[in-house]
């Protein structure tokens, strides 16, 4: 074992700084540099006066030079000056920690306390009228767009109520009594501390009832109700603490997404912790800021990563949904069809949805707008369908390039083994490691005419929508790649592959003829889960402007317009908000309803 820890210590080591590189290129690439935004500031300046900052700062030198200077500081503790704080980076690293450890870890730990018990209580309740309403909440849960959910909280409780803050921190006067400073303080954390519960508390809960599931099916349970046990002593006693073994997995994967932070609910809520602070670094071009909150991110997860590892197990829920599957089937199928079938409806009604007629804005539904109007005059029906095109498309597109790169990459290394293997393991740990929506941020944000392709294809409609499926694309695959290989580890150890060694089968033929086929069944539901995923990415991109941009429509920029007409115009976020909603949770029920007809021993398979 401590052989293993030093091993896996000394390529956490050794990803860190390649990831370090990578982020410090890839922010490299993105447009403008700190010079640029210090003469957008100041017009007096010249250019004289910049290439002189640009020498003095050294941003002038090329990337791989600049960042080997970084790099030599930094192994002296010295991680540099944040350019927009005016600051140690390591100063203003520590209130920011400290706010997100304060929210995020609130959050956690009530969803914890919250879901364990109700997945074991669920579990030993299955297919009660109770138990469905509570997966149908926690797959509820799932599927709501974080920055939505925060709309409707700040919707209900700040705007109509006005009985909580809608956003920011308690300014805490001096001389205040210490129960007065911690209600005000409480006031202001409960709406992002309540987004965060009940964004975590749908998948925790469903985790734990799996676990729980499948180990009430094992033999020693039998054998304790056979001796008379008390139900609640076979629950507690022998089922929950062999349940949660799988169980503190997942709660150690989700450990490190602490210290990068909620961005989205700490941007909604105007929340000085670490998502906001790594957004607002990368934004800014405040290289030293962004490596350094990245880099501490990053090697929290990759140690969360580590303590996962060592209490590995792979969770196998067993619970059938068909009915819900089947209907998600055919909603999906029902969008799908007017997404695509959009530009001829439109046609068919007479309307151009980037038409916009002042005249008309906020129009309420009629035979002529079906839904409304919205801020522009434009018809709100047929623009959540344009958007109902993108994300679909985003959503489908990169899932299955997502599918397919982590299949190859899985499929080898799980048969080859050896060196190969833990080169493309580390790979993949590292791309898990960094934190997801600042890597897409930083994906979104570079500058394409840096890497030589034309302006005019650059900023055309069709680029900015494949360039977008690539980014997804790029940071999905590591769950399939991690599936694939576990798969593959075992079959490769089954008589048909060594019948197929013996034979003098080609070893790309084995993984790809033999090997791949049989593992179809779990990479189909890691895909169709995948899907639902990749439209909350997407729409979060959009919603943060990095994604689709105006005039074309998108669920997620329709949401970005939406917040800024919530006591005018509520209704504009409601649809593309729930549009996201029932599509992610459909495909979450359609993903469960695949992984109940492949699973072998499911108790309603045909």
């Amino acid at each position: 074992m401590s052989r293993y820890l030093a091993n896996r210590l000394v390529e956490i080591v050794v990803t860190l700084a390649l990831m370090s590189f990578i982020v410090y290129l890839l922010i490299g690439l993105m447009p403008g540099d700190p010079i640029d935004l210090m003469i957008a500031g100041d017009p007096k300046m010249t250019s004289e006066d910049a290439a002189r900052l640009r020498a003095v700062y050294g941003v002038d030198k090329p990337l791989v030079e600049r960042y080997l200077a970084w790099a030599g500081q930094a192994l002296q503790g010295n991680f540099g000056y944040s350019r927009s704080f005016n600051q140690p980076v390591l100063a203003v690293l520590g209130p920011r920690l400290l706010n997100t450890l304060e929210l995020a870890g609130i959050a956690f730990l009530l969803s914890i306390a919250i879901a364990l018990p109700l997945g074991v209580w669920t579990a030993a309740h299955p297919r009660s009228r109770a138990d469905y309403i509570v997966n149908l909440l926690s797959f509820a849960g799932i599927s709501t767009p974080p920055f939505w959910l925060a709309l409707l909280l700040i919707t209900l409780f700040a705007v109509k109520l006005g009985v909580l803050p809608a956003g920011g921190m308690a300014e805490v006067r001096p001389g205040t009594s210490w129960p007065e400073a911690l209600g005000q303080h409480v006031r202001f954390a409960i709406l992002p501390i309540g987004t965060l519960l009940l964004l975590q508390l749908g998948g925790y809960t469903r985790f734990m009832r799996g676990a729980m599931i499948e180990t009430l099916r094992q033999d020693y349970v039998r054998t304790a109700r056979a001796k008379g046990a008390s139900e609640p002593h076979v629950l507690w006693r022998h089922a929950f603490l062999n349940a949660l073994t799988p169980v503190l997995t997942i709660l150690g994967l989700s450990f490190g997404g602490l210290f990068s932070g909620a961005l989205i609910t700490e941007t909604m809520f105007a929340y000085p912790g670490m998502g906001k602070l790594i957004f607002d670094a990368v934004m800014g071009n405040d290289y030293n800021l962004a490596l350094a909150a990245l880099l501490l991110a990053t090697a929290v997860t990759m140690a969360a990563n580590l303590a996962a590892d060592l209490a590995y197990a792979w969770l196998d829920p067993r619970v059938s949904y068909r009915r819900l599957a089947q209907l998600s089937l055919a909603f999906l199928a029902v969008l799908l069809v007017l997404s695509l079938a959009a530009p001829w409806l439109a046609s068919a009604r007479g309307i151009d949805p980037t038409m916009t007629d002042l005249l008309r804005r906020f129009e309420p539904p009629s035979s002529a707008f079906w839904l409304g109007t919205d801020e522009l005059g434009r018809d709100l029906f047929q623009r959540l369908l344009d958007g109902g095109r993108v994300s679909l498309l985003v959503g489908f597109a990169g899932a299955l390039l997502s599918a397919a790169i982590g299949a190859v990459i899985g499929v080898v290394a799980g048969y080859l083994g050896g060196r190969l293997d833990a080169v493309l393991m580390r790979v993949t740990d590292g791309v898990i490691a960094l934190p997801l929506l600042p890597l897409l941020i930083v994906l979104a944000a570079i500058d394409p005419q840096k890497l030589g392709i034309p302006q005019a294809i650059a900023q055309s409609e069709t680029f900015s929508l494949w360039r977008l499926v690539a980014i997804v694309a790029l940071t999905g695959w590591t769950t399939v790649a991690r599936l694939v290989r576990a798969e593959t580890l075992t079959l490769k150890a089954r008589d048909f592959t060594r019948a197929a060694q013996a034979l003098g089968a080609r070893p790309l033929r084995i993984m790809f003829r033999h090997i791949l086929p049989n593992a179809l069944g779990s990479l189909m539901v890691a895909t169709s889960l995948s899907i639902g995923t990749l439209i909350l990415l997407e729409s979060t991109l959009s919603f943060l402007g990095l994604g689709t941009q105006p005039p074309a429509a998108s669920w997620g920029n329709m949401l970005t317009n939406a917040q800024d007409l919530l006591q005018e115009a509520p209704i504009l976020a409601l649809w593309p908000g729930l549009l996201i909603f029932l599509t992610v949770i459909a495909f979450n029920f359609l993903g469960d309803g695949l992984q109940d007809t492949f699973d072998p021993r499911s108790e309603r398979r045909p």
